[in-house]
């Protein structure tokens, strides 16, 4: 039994020795699957072995590190995510499992930046400037009255290109702007920028005398206008009939008029305002007798600072100077500050300095106030 055993087990042997070895195959696969920089999948041209890409304008392709896929079992060199120069084509071979090896050209290039940097459109307060694309000149006349110290101009340029300073931002046009248009390709061009603003034609400037107190300006209007007429022409010029908030205010505006600002008393007096002269200021109660209310430019949006007549109360505490003022003496509704004492030559009424209610349909001096 025991030969018996032995001999299957030998037979068992001898049959295994003479089995085939296995043969293993090594994979040829040697393909770029995918190749992308910054997100951008390249193009791969497995016939002709190249990789293709074409990035944003403005890329440095000097320094650029692309992820890289290829077969399984297969490597390559330069490795995925190593960072290489692409100003010229670089070569990455790809080494399969047997050892065998393919090249591919990889050539990246960047979309050619725009020289284009023109302001096609420029705007203030929907007023469109005219452009001189010859000489890079930008004209625009705006209304009479206009600030030209702060506008805010509205631009467009071509696409891709930048402005500074930029859209919507305020400058002072009292003397021309320079803005600079920078390309996509950082070229650069100069536009010189002019605002005109139309002159005013209500009050020769001959007759005008201007002053400054606490930062505003002032100007006294040495021709005769009614309290409507000096209104508008305030407005025009690009401010409002004076509005006097203090007592310094007051003397310091009353002590340049007689100092400084050649009047002429005789030439603008009311003779409903005891003969007296006086300049206009931009309080009336025109709108309801007794309620009188700050509007210098003569629009819907006033401020009340007194009510009643002389024997009546400020509003909200506001600056009064009244004389034993206002008495609406043949329906005076227009604010005058006296130069002299009233009634003429004596006075007992008002002193020289002080308000008087007087028809706006005088025709006097008036003095206009800037912001």
């Amino acid at each position: 039994m025991k030969n018996t055993m032995y001999a299957l087990l030998m037979l068992i042997i001898i049959s295994c020795e003479n089995e085939p070895a296995p043969i293993i195959t090594l994979s040829s696969e040697k393909a770029i699957v995918s190749f992308s920089i910054n997100g951008m999948e390249a193009s791969i041209n497995e016939t002709d072995k190249t990789i293709s890409l074409v990035l944003p304008g403005g890329t440095d392709i000097t320094a650029i590190a692309p992820l890289i896929t290829i077969s399984n079992n297969a490597a390559i060199a330069p490795n995925s995510g190593e960072t290489q120069d692409f100003s010229a084509p670089v070569l990455y071979t790809v080494t399969a499992q047997d050892a065998s090896t393919v090249i591919y050209t990889a050539t990246i290039t960047t979309v050619a930046q725009s020289s284009e940097k023109q302001i096609t459109s420029f705007s203030i307060n929907t007023v469109n400037g005219t452009i001189d694309e010859t000489a890079k000149t930008i004209m625009i006349t705006l209304p009479t009255g206009t600030n030209a110290t702060s506008l805010s101009p509205v631009i467009s340029v071509s696409d891709n290109a930048t402005i500074s300073p930029n859209s919507g931002v305020a400058q002072d046009f009292t003397n021309p702007v320079m803005y600079t248009v920078t390309a996509e390709d950082n070229s650069t061009v100069n536009y010189t920028i002019t605002v005109t603003v139309t002159p005013s034609t209500c009050a020769n400037p001959a007759n005008i005398y201007t002053f400054q107190y606490n930062g505003k300006t002032y100007e006294l209007v040495r021709e005769n206008k009614t309290w409507t007429e000096a209104a508008a022409c305030a407005v025009e010029r690009g401010g409002y009939l004076a509005e006097i908030n203090d007592a310094a205010e007051n003397t310091a505006i009353f002590n340049e008029l007689m100092n400084n600002a050649g009047i002429t008393l005789s030439n603008t007096v009311s003779n409903s305002g005891g003969a007296a002269s006086y300049v206009f200021l931009g309080g009336n109660d025109i709108d309801a007798e007794g309620t009188w209310v700050w509007n210098g430019n003569n629009d819907a949006i006033t401020t009340q600072f007194w009510q009643g007549d002389a024997s009546g109360l400020p509003v909200n505490g506001l600056y009064n100077n009244w004389g034993i003022e206002p008495d609406n003496f043949g329906n005076q509704d227009a604010l005058g500050l006296g130069l002299n004492v009233w009634p003429q030559p004596t006075g007992g009424l008002g002193t020289a300095g002080q308000w008087n209610d007087i028809p706006a349909t005088d025709a006097l001096y008036y003095l206009i106030e800037f912001d």
